[in-house]
């Protein structure tokens, strides 16, 4: 994608096996309540298809930038813009570059930053179906994922979605230590940093 200040951010979207998720190739941060797995489960079921890709973060020297640049000198497959003017382009791997494709994923763990219900539901799918063996994938063996570079530059995640609508519960002093041993943490003191929490409250 290209963002509108000029940055290009690249993403590699594709089947991952689900044989390497279950090995620890995809970490996940959380995870989900049984119901809504099902419920996720359950719609796959009915279409027999995935909706949306996983999220994961690769290390930053995973070699992404570099193998997304060597690709995009052929001519993209598509592209389009959104309307706040980010412009994201589609380019194919060519199949006798899918070797190094997979090297930039493969023997890297990638960190699940979106889409943890679609992997639960996928991974069940998968026990439930039974996996194939090598000479016969299933497509139930794979999940889309989109795999993006973990550098400070490769991806903005905002922390609106993790809101504290009970936040009268927390022992705020302990909640702040504990923050700052993995956050940078700072007061809330600009305007639309209180509009953005509402009734609650973020870090």
């Amino acid at each position: 994608s290209e963002l509108p200040d000029g940055r290009a951010r690249w993403g590699l979207l594709g089947g991952v096996p689900l044989v390497s998720v279950a090995e620890g190739g995809l970490l996940r941060l959380e995870d989900v309540y049984p119901s809504r797995r099902d419920d996720r489960l359950a719609r796959m079921r009915a279409a027999k298809a995935q909706f949306a890709p996983v999220l994961g973060l690769l290390e930053p020297d995973s070699g992404l930038d570099a193998f997304a640049t060597h690709i995009s000198r052929d001519e993209p497959f598509m592209e389009c813009r959104q309307g706040d003017g980010l412009r994201h382009v589609l380019w194919r791997v060519p199949q006798a570059e899918e070797p190094a494709a997979q090297s930039v994923a493969q023997g890297r763990a990638a960190l699940v930053a979106g889409g943890h219900t679609t992997l639960a539901a996928s991974l069940a799918l998968w026990a439930e179906q039974g996996p194939g063996t090598p000479g016969n994938r299933k497509p139930w063996d794979y999940v889309l994922c989109c795999l993006i570079d973990g550098s400070p530059d490769g991806l903005d995640i905002a922390p609106v979605h993790r809101v504290l609508t009970w936040f009268r519960k927390f022992d705020w002093e302990m909640l702040l230590t504990k923050a700052e041993e993995r956050f940078h943490v700072r007061p809330a003191t600009m305007p639309e940093d209180l509009a953005m929490a509402g009734d609650g409250a973020f870090l």
